[in-house]
């Protein structure tokens, strides 16, 4: 399927923010000292992310979906949340360079960030008593993986989603389970590249 669904178009309903190539922040030293990586580059994403705190003023942050680190350094510089990310570090091969970073960020950002080593499918009763406000979803790309990420902000009744890689599977699944049970707050994208929605920050209707 490609990118994007026109449906898309009218539920985002103007809410939206593209970036710009020459807007987008540089890298900060804390970031090119700790020497992370990952397929969230800071250059493309920082700004994005301080947007989704701004909106969701979020404190308490799950993420699915750790690999190299760079989603949730980004969390933290951003805002004074904490985050649990989730992740079985089986992707990259070995996984020894994303737990040294998840290491490093542990300790540039003390008491604020924990990593469990796990697939999100096996890691409810890790976060069950835990109170989140937003949960970024970038784990598992696959459709059952997908379903089960977005019931597990369903079930830890977490208020807010952000939605990475928003094409292919991610865009069906969200269309075909989720669309009615959610709202749009806004889509964001890169301007350069034709204006496509890449990630999108919905409010959790289910929530209370």
């Amino acid at each position: 399927m490609s990118n994007n669904n026109p449906d898309i178009i009218n539920k985002i309903n103007n809410k939206y923010l593209f970036f710009k190539k020459d807007g987008w922040a540089e890298k900060s030293e804390l970031f090119k000292q700790l020497e992370l990586d990952g397929f969230c580059n800071y250059l493309c994403y920082k700004n994005m992310i301080v947007d989704v705190i701004k909106e969701t003023n979020a404190k308490s942050i799950l993420e699915t979906g750790f690999f190299l680190g760079s989603s949730s350094f980004m969390f933290l510089e951003s805002s004074d949340a904490s985050v649990v990310s989730i992740d079985p570090m089986g992707f990259y091969d070995p996984p020894k360079t994303g737990l040294r970073n998840a290491d490093r960020i542990g300790k540039a950002f003390p008491n604020r960030f924990r990593l469990i080593v796990k697939r999100s499918q096996e890691a409810m009763d890790d976060v069950k008593d835990t109170k989140f406000d937003l949960m970024f979803i970038d784990g598992d790309h696959e459709t059952d993986g997908i379903i089960h990420d977005f019931e597990m902000a369903i079930k830890l009744n977490i208020p807010y989603i952000f939605i990475d890689d928003f094409n292919g599977k991610v865009e069906d699944v969200y269309f075909n389970y989720y669309a009615n049970k959610t709202e749009v707050i806004k889509g964001y994208g890169i301007q350069d590249s034709g204006n496509i929605v890449d990630n999108l920050l919905v409010k959790n209707l289910l929530a209370v």
